[in-house]
C-alpha cells in the first residue's frame, strides 16, 4: 500500500514538484488553457492572501508530490464587523493518486486542523460549472468529507479594451496624497458590502496580497468626490492562462479574429502564447449606482489599452449585474459554496449567508 506524507510548506524555497503538478492537467474545452504559475509556484500561491496555508501531499518512500491544497486567509467585511475568511483553493491531485480514497478526506482534515485553535470565521470555495468531475465528488454528502453548502453562481465578465466613449469623466490614478481619501472610501463602502476586503494602508504600500497604490483609479465627480475605486492588477508575472489549443471552429476563426473587438470580443491569440489581461479588483461604487458602474467600466476600457482585455468577477446576485451584463463579452461561471468540516456540523451551525456578496476575482 501507498503511504503518504502531509506536510504544510515552510518558508523553504522548495518548489519540488509543484509546477509539474499544476501543469499535469489542461482545462478542457473549445479553448484549451493551461492555468500555471511559472516560475516561482510558491510565491504565487503566497500572493493569495494575507496568510496562505500550502498543504502538500508527498509519497513517503521517492518523495513524489502526490497532491496539494491550500486554504488563504484575509479579512473581509460581514455586517460592519470585521471577520477572517478562509478560501480554499488549488486543489490538485496527480492522476496515478487519484484512486486513494483517504487522500482527500485526510487532506482536508489537515486543512482544518492548522486553524484549530483560531479558526477563520466561516471558509469558502468555488468550482467552475463545468468541472462535472470536480462536482461530482464535492457536491456529495460522504462521511469523513467537508459539506459544500451551494451560495450562488460567481460570474467573470471578460470585456475587451480600446472601447471610446464619449465622457466628461476620467480616471485618475491613486497616489500617497490621494491614498487616506482612498482608504476612508473602501472603509465606509467595506461596511455596507457582505465579505468586501479589508483595505490598510500598509496592504496598499507593501502589497504582497493586494496590487500596489499605483494601481489603484478613482472616478471623481466636479467636487472631488470619489464615485467608484478599483485596481488595474496584472498579476501575469506569477500566474498566467496558457493556450494550449483550439477546438475545430476557433481554428478557423482564429485568422481573422483581429476583428473580433469591433464586436466586443477579445482576439484569440497563437497557441502557446500567454493570455493578455488584468482584472480589476477591489472595485467601489458608491451606493452601487448603476450609471456610476457603467461610465466607470467604460472609462476602464477607454483609457487601459496595453491590455486586449480585463475581467471582472460578480456574485449573479449582484445588482451592479444588470449594468455588467450590458457590455458585451465572454462569459465565465463557476459555483461558490460555504464549506462545512462535516454534514454534521453544517447541520448543527448552518445560518443563512448573505443573497450575495463581494468575492475577489484577482485571488481565485
Amino acid at each position: 500500500m501507498t503511504k503518504l506524507q502531509f506536510d504544510f510548506q515552510t518558508a523553504s524555497d522548495d518548489d519540488s514538484g509543484i509546477l509539474e503538478l499544476l501543469e499535469e492537467e489542461v482545462f478542457p474545452g473549445n479553448i484549451s488553457l493551461l492555468y500555471t504559475r511559472r516560475d516561482r509556484p510558491l510565491f504565487s500561491l503566497r500572493k493569495e492572501g494575507e496568510s496562505v496555508e500550502i498543504l502538500l501531499i508527498r509519497e513517503t518512500k521517492s518523495g513524489e508530490l502526490a497532491a496539494m491544497a491550500c486554504c488563504s486567509l484575509n479579512f473581509v467585511f460581514d455586517g460592519g464587523k470585521v471577520l477572517q475568511m478562509g478560501y480554499l483553493f488549488g486543489l490538485r491531485i496527480r492522476k496515478k493518486y487519484r484512486r486513494h480514497i483517504h487522500l482527500l478526506p485526510e487532506g482536508y482534515r489537515f486543512l482544518f486542523d492548522r486553524n484549530r485553535n483560531s479558526p477563520p470565521a466561516f471558509y469558502l470555495t468555488t468550482i467552475l460549472e463545468e468541472n462535472l468531475s470536480a462536482r461530482r465528488v464535492l457536491e456529495k454528502k460522504r462521511k469523513g468529507m467537508p459539506y459544500y453548502d451551494f451560495s450562488g453562481r460567481y460570474e467573470v465578465h471578460a470585456l475587451v479594451t480600446g472601447k471610446n466613449y464619449p465622457s466628461s469623466y476620467r480616471l485618475e490614478s491613486a497616489n500617497s496624497q490621494s491614498m487616506d481619501a482612498l482608504i476612508e472610501f473602501y472603509q465606509d463602502y467595506g461596511k455596507e458590502i457582505p465579505y468586501f476586503p479589508v483595505i490598510q494602508k500598509k496592504n496598499l504600500l507593501v502589497g504582497v496580497s493586494f496590487p500596489a497604490l499605483e494601481n489603484f483609479v478613482v472616478l471623481k465627480d466636479k467636487s472631488g468626490q470619489i464615485l467608484a475605486a478599483g485596481a488595474v492588477w496584472d498579476q501575469s508575472a506569477y500566474k498566467q492562462y496558457i493556450i494550449q489549443s483550439y477546438g475545430k471552429l476557433f481554428r478557423i476563426l482564429r485568422p481573422i479574429s483581429g476583428i473580433f473587438p469591433l464586436f466586443g470580443y477579445p482576439p484569440l491569440p497563437p497557441q502557446g502564447s500567454m493570455l493578455s489581461f488584468f482584472t480589476l479588483s477591489f472595485y467601489a461604487v458608491r451606493d452601487k449606482n448603476p450609471e456610476v458602474f457603467r461610465i466607470f467600466l467604460a472609462e476602464i476600457q477607454n483609457q487601459f489599452r496595453r491590455w486586449a482585455y480585463f475581467t471582472v468577477g460578480i456574485h449573479e446576485n449582484d445588482p451592479l449585474k444588470n449594468t455588467l451584463v450590458k457590455f458585451r463579452g465572454l462569459v465565465y461561471k463557476s459555483r461558490i459554496y460555504r464549506v462545512y468540516e462535516s454534514p454534521e456540523l453544517y447541520e448543527k451551525t448552518k445560518t443563512a449567508g448573505p443573497d450575495t456578496f463581494y468575492l475577489e476575482c484577482g485571488r481565485l
